[in-house]
């Protein structure tokens, strides 16, 4: 039988010094190279008109093992001259020479990935989040899912100019295990809320909602779009959207257009505890995500979140869904892309999804699903908590129960990987 690891030759281009000028910022040390990892980072050596007369470097040749998820990095300063990292999936780690592709060290001892989860398609699973390096102390941070009994998510500190592993480290992330990265304890039926619904002012309303990251593959137009349908035949409905993102600027100036700012509320984000409260008001979740790649693969775990709460949700048809939710018994799912589809979508004539929170078969049956996925189906996956975090995209991550592991989680598992 052939080996399912795959080779991945590394063709740089070379353009560090030819294009950069001379006081810009060239290590990339985490997803993004910036702090946000929201993907709108703009960096001076890679506007089109600076990228034109790029040409691959065909003296770089570099091959690691093993399929890569996560961002590489560029690392300069060391005494090996300045280098790329790259991590793969079956936890593996290279430091190659920039220049050559050569390698500086590598590391193939961090342990077995763990061969088949249900997380996003990824078989074998080992390290899939973008590392973090802190140049201060040239460290470079890691988080690998490792085969055993139960599965581990370990904690990595490596020196980044020797590979050689940080005294103390790896940290164990499994202390406190949080199944599917939502804690049972945290997600529970609650009454609604008394300070958040006088401070949203929500009271006596109908609440649809969301509570996430505002991307633009979430479809968060389109539920506004949706909303303002619905709004047409109803004058008790409020939908609040909590979270933030690159959608968020166009969101508000959506609402303003169309007039909703009195039913529309989009407070902002806020930490992971208050998640909880936030959904205690929401009679009814919507996921309208966009049909792409991504959303047919990726399996989020937002929806599992309103299952615990025992919450009707509605959620657009498409594969990441389907994976979690049973139409018609565990809440509704609505052709995506479609407004009309989502604002009169029913499962008898007459019910449409603003009345969908009348009717406790759909939250019962959520909330048995979600038991069920915690118990057999989703029980290996560990996912770490981003601590004080304030986006309320990050509210899926569950409990890491060593302070020490707190500061690299914190800017290892910056933003959402198909969450």
């Amino acid at each position: 039988m052939k080996s399912s690891i795959r080779i991945f030759s590394f063709l740089v281009a070379s353009f560090w010094a030819a294009v950069l000028p001379a006081n810009a910022q060239v290590n990339v040390t985490q997803e993004h190279n910036n702090v946000s990892r929201d993907g709108v980072y703009i960096d001076a050596g890679f506007t089109p008109s600076a990228a034109a007369n790029l040409t691959r470097d065909l003296n770089f040749n570099g091959t690691i093992s093993g399929a890569v998820y996560a961002q590489p990095l560029y690392i300069e300063g060391g005494p090996n001259g300045p280098m790329v990292i790259a991590v793969t999936e079956t936890n593996n780690v290279y430091a190659l020479n920039a220049t050559t592709g050569l390698p500086i060290w590598s590391r193939t001892d961090i342990g077995s990935p763990v061969q088949t989860t249900p997380c996003g398609g990824f078989n074998p699973t080992g390290i899939t989040g973008t590392p973090v390096v802190d140049l201060s102390s040239r460290r470079l941070f890691f988080d690998a899912l490792i085969s055993g009994s139960p599965n581990k998510h370990w904690i990595y500190s490596l020196d980044v100019d020797t590979g050689a592993t940080t005294p103390g480290w790896p940290v164990d992330l499994n202390a406190t295990v949080v199944y599917n990265g939502i804690n049972p304890q945290n997600f529970r039926t609650l009454d609604p809320d008394e300070q958040f619904a006088k401070s949203f002012e929500t009271g006596g309303k109908k609440v649809l909602g969301f509570v996430g990251s505002f991307y633009r593959y979430e479809g968060l137009d389109l539920l506004v779009k949706a909303f303002a349908e619905l709004c047409k035949t109803r004058d008790d409905l409020v939908l609040l959207l909590v979270g933030g993102g690159e959608m968020e600027r166009e969101l508000r100036e959506q609402v303003e257009r169309m007039s909703l700012q009195s039913k529309v509320v989009i407070p902002g984000r806020f930490p992971h505890e208050d998640i909880p409260r936030i959904y205690s008001l929401i009679d009814i979740l919507v996921y309208p995500r966009y049909s792409m790649r991504l959303t047919e693969l990726v399996t989020p775990l937002k929806p599992l979140e309103a299952m615990a709460m025992s919450k009707a949700l509605v959620a657009s048809d498409i594969g990441g869904h389907r994976e979690l939710i049973q139409n018609e018994s565990t809440g509704l799912l609505f052709r995506p892309g479609d407004v009309s589809a989502l604002a009169t979508r029913s499962t008898k004539p007459g019910r449409a999804i603003s009345d969908l929170a009348e009717f406790a078969e759909p939250r019962q049956n959520g909330r048995a699903a979600f038991r069920d996925a915690v118990g057999q189906r989703h029980s290996a996956l560990f996912v770490p908590r981003r601590h004080g975090s304030r986006d309320a995209g990050d509210g899926h991550r569950g409990q890491v129960g060593r302070r020490r592991a707190a500061a690299a989680t914190a800017a290892l598992l910056g933003g959402p990987r198909g969450s």
